[in-house]
């Protein structure tokens, strides 16, 4: 999306990576020349790897909301398959669970960043995480993201932060963007900022 660098890949790679642990796990036992020839052509089987995992998030995208739908919770035990065949010649068939799963994706979320780990922006800025509101602004000012928190610290609104900025409002208009897409479970447009966002 607009706000920051995570896309649908973002967490098809973070989970393709996941996959590839477990199928070298699954070959490990059969000796060191197995394993090489797993490792050597890593880059060639994260191509099935990344299918494997977005029909996998799919999977489970579909059958959680499927549950939920009937107000039921999903046991973060349950199993979930994936796998088939892989171009080295070693099929690859496994499971993961949802807690798996979850634990997977998770980091890329920030969901348990807050008001007080600012301070780390740029850090979480490296890894595709970061307030809509001071992404746009840092942008719309072209100024750097530890100026735009500066000014933060010393101002209670958004929209004072924007006035020093020099920032008019109606030129945010163009990093706007739809918000981030609903991704598993969480069906919904996301998160919009609007004028009344710019006033927290």
């Amino acid at each position: 999306n607009r706000y920051c660098t995570i896309a649908g890949d973002t967490f098809d790679r973070a989970l393709a990576q996941q996959l590839y642990q477990k199928y070298l796990d699954d070959y490990s036992m059969e000796g060191a020349a197995f394993v090489s020839r797993i490792t050597d052509n890593k880059q060639q089987l994260m191509g099935s790897l990344m299918h494997y995992a977005e029909e996998l998030k799919q999977d489970i995208s579909e059958r959680v909301a499927e549950w939920r739908s009937r107000e039921k919770i999903v046991p973060p035990d349950t199993d979930f398959d994936w796998g088939g065949e892989m171009p080295n010649g070693y099929d690859c068939t496994n499971t993961m669970t949802l807690a798996e799963f979850e634990a997977c994706l998770r980091p890329l979320l920030g969901d348990a960043y807050t008001f007080d780990d600012y301070p780390r922006a740029n850090a979480a800025q490296d890894a595709g995480i970061i307030a809509p509101i001071l992404d746009v602004l840092a942008k719309a000012a072209d100024k750097d993201i530890q100026s735009v928190l500066d000014l933060k610290k010393i101002n209670n609104r958004w929209s004072d932060v924007a006035e020093q900025l020099g920032v008019d409002r109606r030129a945010l208009q163009k990093f706007r963007g739809p918000g981030p897409h609903s991704m598993g479970w969480h069906h919904g447009p996301g998160p919009m900022m609007d004028d009344s966002a710019m006033d927290d």
